[in-house]
């Protein structure tokens, strides 16, 4: 009570009467800097305080001072730049997002010729499995088209296999994971100079890669005598598509990257010369494309290809199968059928019932077959209605027989003790 008595007096105090009033309640507004602002709020208690700063900021926008003006305007700019780095401190960076739990079985081994899967349920801390799968097994050179309703999982799933954060992934297995969204590091470079930086980040990963195989195999050779047979045959066939690889990407290089950017249209759009950074985002999704197909990482994932043409993604189905041809491990995600229909060698589903499944076939035997099983499930919940309907009905009929028995009985003993009265 006694703060608000005191609070009008206080804020007729500090009301100003002329612009030099006018010009000091601006800067205390500011910067809270003046003796006089000092002394009245180390003599008002927090309410008063509260009732004299809405006493100031009225009389400064009243006032229409140069420096008045202008204080604000700092302090407005100040108030803006720090809210605008809060909210880039605070939203979340999609490559760092937290990734599902497994359990302690859970584990992935590369022999060379297929990356194998035991992962059990996959899920968040708290909260409900996404997803299940016992046995599964990724084989390069394929193109795996992964489906599934909204909600289940798939990116997740990709993620994971992207960030090599699954127990015992192989270390020399390069990967990228792409989506129109991802957000990307600043980038001044030209489209060409970009895509030259990424060839040649990908020769120095496979010349590593190379090297690592070339002394696993020796000390196989030489000491250990560890590796199964078909492990061996894996690992040398793994070696020489390296090799291959790495003489593809140093021959082609520099006339690959002009036919990439011509073929995706950057020279009759007068793109050659700007910066990624300066691109459209169709544009600039279409350049991290073609950075991630001549790359030729070993496992690849296109997550959602967007902002592609007719003529794009013809382009991109060609590049892919190459890549797929190359040896590296290809998974689509994507509701665009046709894509589906021409590169999905084989269809990793999440079904409904939170199970990971893989059929051996392409999109187009995959639609058949799941309208098929869908039909004949259909027709089985079909006929399970009819029998539950003919259930019920058999069930009725027997409780009108019996109530029409007890209504008869009942007559007939009322009818008896009439007789004997």
């Amino acid at each position: 009570a006694a703060a608000a008595a005191a609070a009008p007096a206080a804020a007729s105090r500090l009301r100003p009467s002329s612009a030099a009033g006018s010009n000091r309640a601006s800067t205390n507004h500011a910067g809270r800097s003046s003796s006089s602002s000092s002394s009245t709020r180390t003599s008002l208690t927090s309410a008063t305080t509260s009732c004299s700063s809405i006493a100031i900021s009225h009389t400064s926008k009243s006032s229409r001072s140069g420096p008045a003006r202008t204080a604000r305007s700092d302090l407005h700019r100040q108030e803006t730049g720090a809210t605008a780095q809060q909210s880039s401190a605070a939203a979340p960076d999609r490559s760092e997002m937290a990734l599902p739990t497994l359990p302690s079985t859970a584990n992935c081994a590369f022999n060379g010729q297929a990356l194998k899967l035991e992962l059990g349920p996959v899920g968040y801390d708290g909260q409900p499995a996404l997803f299940s799968t016992d046995s599964c097994a990724l084989e390069v050179g394929v193109v795996y088209g992964l489906l599934g309703p909204n909600g289940v999982g798939k990116s997740t799933f990709a993620r994971m296999l992207a960030s090599k954060s699954l127990p015992d992934f192989p270390g020399q297995l390069s990967t990228c994971y792409l989506e129109p969204n991802e957000p990307r590091a600043h980038n001044e470079l030209k489209p060409s100079a970009y895509l030259r930086r990424g060839v040649m980040e990908r020769c120095q990963e496979l010349a590593g890669q190379i090297a690592a195989l070339e002394a696993a195999l020796e000390e196989e050779e030489e000491e250990t005598k560890v590796l199964a047979e078909e492990d061996i045959a894996g690992t040398a066939a793994r070696l020489g598509a390296l090799l291959e690889q790495e003489e593809q990407l140093q021959a082609a290089g520099e006339s690959e990257i002009r036919n990439v950017l011509g073929e995706l249209g950057f020279d009759t759009a007068g793109l050659l010369d700007t910066p990624v950074d300066a691109l459209s985002c169709g544009w600039r999704y279409k350049c991290e494309l073609a950075n991630a197909l001549l790359s030729h990482a070993d496992l690849l994932v296109l997550d959602e290809p967007s902002f592609l043409d007719e003529a794009s993604r013809d382009w991109l189905i060609e590049r892919v199968r190459k890549v797929a041809d190359a040896g590296a491990i290809v998974i689509l995600i994507s509701h665009k059928e046709q894509l589906q229909a021409a590169l999905a060698d084989r269809i990793l589903f999440i079904s409904a019932s939170k199970v990971l499944e893989t059929y051996n076939c392409g999109y187009t035997a995959f639609v058949a077959a799941r309208e098929k099983n869908v039909t004949h499930a259909v027709k089985e919940v079909t006929k399970g209605e009819a029998r539950q309907a003919n259930a019920k009905s058999a069930l009725n009929t027997i409780k009108k027989r019996l109530a029409k028995s007890e209504a008869n009985n009942n007559r007939k003993i009322a009818q008896g003790e009439d007789r004997r009265w």
